[in-house]
Order: C-alpha cells, then structure tokens, then sequence
C-alpha cells in the first residue's frame, strides 16, 4: 500500500504530466493558477475527473490556498521565483535561435531551481493524494497513463479512433493496477510497465500506417524527453 501511495504520488507531480510537459518551458509566462477556481491546473482537472465531493472540493480549496503561500514565500526567498523566470525566458530564446550550447546553459540554471520548487511543492501533492479514496487512486493513475500515450501519439500527428481509445484505457487500467502493486518500486521498475504498456498499444491498438509514423525518419516537430506517465520517452513539441 505505501509503495502504491508513493507510486501515486510520483504519478500525481507529473499530474497529467504529458500535456503538462508539453508546457513545462513557457510556465514562466503563465500563472501558476488558472481558470476560476483559482486551483492549479492539474488539481481542477482531478477533482473534475475524480468527481469530488464537497468535503474534498473544500479541502483541496484549502491546501491549494496554503500552497500558494508557500510557494510565493519561496519564490521571494534570494529572488528564487524572477531566476526561474529569467532562466526559462533565456531556454525559450535559446531555443529559438538554436544555439545548443546557450540551451545547456538555460538547462543547468533550470534544473536546480525547479528541483527546490518542487521540494516546496512536494507535501501539497502528498495532501491531495491524502484525500483520494482507492477507486479515485486508480483511476488517477490510470488517467495520466492514457493521458501520456495519447499526447504522444498525437506529436506523431496519430489520432486514434474512438474504439482505438477504448482499447487503450483498457491497456492503461491494466498497467495502472500493475503499478499500484509494484514491488520494485523503482525506476526501473516503473520503466518496464511503462514500455510494456507502450508495447502493446503499438502491437495491439496501432494500425500499420500509425506505426509508421512512429519510426525513428518519421517527420515530427517534436524531441525525446524522459517521462514516468505512461509511456518510456515523452515526445514534446520544442519551438
């Protein structure tokens, strides 16, 4: 069960992490809080998917308010949050004039300070996790896991069938509760239910002209990037 927990947990900081990374450079020009409900992003998303209760709603309403606390205290600590900002302005320049060894450099300044970020950040995710039942658990994970390989599919410029999409949730539910009952919980461990599930969408759910779009001279605007939410490597478009 602990281990399951941390699983979820890990799944949950990524929380919707494929679409999430698709974003990850361009959070410096974006709030950290958006939409109405004044929760961030994923926390909507879950407890919209997760269909919450009043009681959660309230007291997922109450750590986002501790959290944004927290997070604007770090934030002005030695200037931490305006670095970031200036760090993932110069990656996003970087980026577009292509200059590799500029991008490395953006990448070193980024990667410490994003690493403290989420250390603060860290108990608020464990918290909400604290309010899900087991069936919420579940579908949690199974939800990024489908979230994961369809936006990978769709940097491929792959759109699935309706009756494709079913298939994969059914693989996805599958490898979800493979997840929760992991004894090697590593990332290694994490990694080879991870191929395995892609493995088996290529195999099972994918139609020979779709696979071909995923072979390595296939044309795409998109780069490898390592990810723990359901498929092996993450394809996040990069301009």
């Amino acid at each position: 069960m602990k281990r399951s927990h941390l699983l979820l947990s890990g799944l949950f900081v990524a929380c919707l992490a494929a679409s999430q990374v698709q974003a990850a450079d361009a959070l410096a020009t974006k709030p950290s809080h958006e939409g109405a409900s004044g929760l961030p992003i994923e926390w909507a998303a879950m407890a919209n998917v997760l269909n919450f209760t009043d009681d959660q709603k309230a007291k997922l309403a109450e750590i986002a308010k501790a959290r944004e606390t927290a997070l604007a205290d770090w934030e002005k600590e030695n200037g931490q949050g305006q670095k970031l900002k200036d760090a993932r302005k110069e990656l996003e320049a970087a980026r577009k004039a292509g200059d590799k060894d500029a991008i490395a450099k953006a990448r070193e300044q980024i990667t410490p300070l994003e690493a403290a970020r989420e250390k603060v950040l860290a108990p608020f995710h464990k918290q909400v996790m604290d309010l899900l039942t087991p069936d919420q658990k579940a579908l949690w994970a199974e939800h990024n896991l489908v979230a994961g390989i369809n936006t990978r599919l769709k940097n491929r410029g792959i759109e699935l069938s309706d009756e494709q999409t079913a298939k994969v949730k059914e693989l996805a539910k599958d490898s979800a509760k493979q997840l929760a009952e992991l004894k090697d919980d590593t990332e290694k461990g994490r990694g080879e239910i991870h191929q395995k599930l892609w493995k088996e969408v290529r195999e099972q759910v994918l139609t020979p002209e779709q696979k071909a779009k995923l072979e390595p001279n296939a044309t795409t605007n998109s780069t490898s990037r390592p990810g723990r939410d359901g498929t092996p490597a993450e394809k996040t478009n990069r301009k």
